[in-house]
């Protein structure tokens, strides 16, 4: 017994056993029912009883795939007639199932890959293989250079393929399309995939802290530079100028150098850096996703100017940290010189007190005491200190220091006296 013969769906048993001869009057007659269902419901039917040893019913049913894939059943029975009796008596009964059609993607995850990576693509859907065998199902893409699709495992409701995204592959929209043929009929699914550039981000900024007044070399490094990045400052003062950049694809694979200029004005505090990528292709930065951002911020910070070192005067002589041979007696008299720095005042400055047997004079008198020694100066806050005397040798010194009004304290700038009797 067979039933509809579709292109070989399927073969309903042979029931020439079950055709029986009883008397020479009485007969029992092979008979089928079959129905064809189509999405669940019956399109076509026909049924048979014969008086040779086999029946069967064979029928042709036209559909169209246009508007996705079918899903076909096919019902049969087969059953022995009494023409005695006038009775049926079941033998069998038999179901055959096939989705007939182009293959329907439903989804497929991820919905975007990045430049420069690999993975592996998940569908789902159905109609992904062929019911009556034969022909394997393949994937397809089209849509620019640098994206292949490999290594197809695929089931009726499922499929998933790898992928390798070049670096400069092309990137928008692309074309994926699942297909098999149907004797010499190719059928086809599509589906889009976005490529897309990745985000950049940054891991680490060296150094993060820049002296005002001062030039820096900065090393930026992080992940999706892309192959020509723009890089940015913010700040009153500061300004950036890219040296090199690379960005070999991959986590951690993008380093900018820049040099940073502070000018000895900027305001101390936190500044902005932005870095925008434009891509790896050259078409500019195309979103894998919506919302994605081609740029991204970081920060810094901007030291103040430092103080720079002071002289100490002695005679018109710079006497800071050297050492100076004097006698006792002599009078030192002491002037500190700060350089000048731009937009930077000085809100205090400061001499130390001298140390040893030190007078800051002698008086001569007619009557005794003969002299009369003054105390040394108190003023050790202004530009100059002095006079003063040592009475008595050894090796000692005298410090300056200055504070800018940024509150930059300047070093212990000294002029060393060794003194002898």
């Amino acid at each position: 017994m067979s039933f509809f013969r579709p292109s070989g769906l399927v073969n309903p048993p042979d029931l020439s056993s079950h055709a029986l001869r009883r008397g020479p009057a009485f007969f029992y007659y092979p008979s089928v029912n079959g129905t064809l269902q189509q999405d669940g419901s019956e399109v076509s039917s026909c049924s048979n009883q014969s008086t040779d040893l086999t029946a069967e019913c064979e029928q042709s049913y036209a559909f169209s795939t246009a508007n996705g894939p079918l899903a076909f059943a096919i019902l049969s029975s087969g059953y022995i007639y009494s023409d005695l009796w006038g009775t049926n008596d079941n033998i069998i009964d038999t179901e055959a199932n096939a989705t007939i059609g182009a293959p329907d993607i439903s989804s497929v995850s991820p919905t975007y890959v990045f430049v420069g990576t690999n993975g592996t693509l998940t569908f789902g859907g159905q109609s992904f293989v062929n019911p009556f065998g034969g022909s394997s199902t393949t994937i397809d893409v089209s849509g620019g250079t640098g994206l292949t699709v490999s290594s197809v495992s695929v089931s009726e409701t499922s499929a998933t393929a790898d992928y390798s995204a070049s670096l400069t592959a092309s990137t928008g929209q692309w074309r994926l399309g699942m297909s098999y043929f149907l004797g010499s009929t190719i059928l086809q699914g599509v589906t889009n995939l976005q490529v897309g550039d990745p985000p950049p981000t940054i891991t680490s900024i060296s150094p993060s802290s820049w002296p005002a007044g001062a030039t820096t070399t900065v090393t930026i490094t992080g992940s999706g530079f892309g192959s020509n990045p723009q890089l940015s400052v913010s700040g009153t003062g500061v300004t950036a100028t890219m040296t090199s950049h690379s960005d070999m694809g991959g986590p951690g694979g993008a380093t900018i150098v820049a040099n940073v200029i502070v000018s000895g004005c900027a305001p101390a505090g936190s500044t902005s850096i932005t870095l925008t990528s434009t891509g790896y292709n050259g078409a500019g930065f195309v979103a894998a996703y919506s919302g994605e951002p081609s740029s991204v911020v970081s920060s810094a910070t901007v030291l103040p100017a430092p103080a720079a070192a002071a002289s100490v005067l002695f005679y018109g002589t710079n006497v800071a940290g050297k050492a100076t041979n004097v006698v006792v007696g002599q009078q030192i008299s002491l002037t500190s010189q700060a350089p000048t720095q731009a937009c930077m005042t000085i809100a205090s400055q400061k001499w130390s007190s001298p140390p040893g047997n030190a007078v800051g004079g002698f008086t001569a008198q007619a009557i005794p005491p003969l002299v009369t020694v003054s105390a040394v100066p108190s003023n050790t806050t202004s530009s100059s200190y002095g006079p003063l005397y040592w009475i008595t040798g050894g090796t000692l010194s005298m410090t300056y220091q200055y504070t800018l009004a940024n509150g930059q304290e300047s070093g212990l700038y000294g002029n060393v006296q060794r003194r002898r009797a």
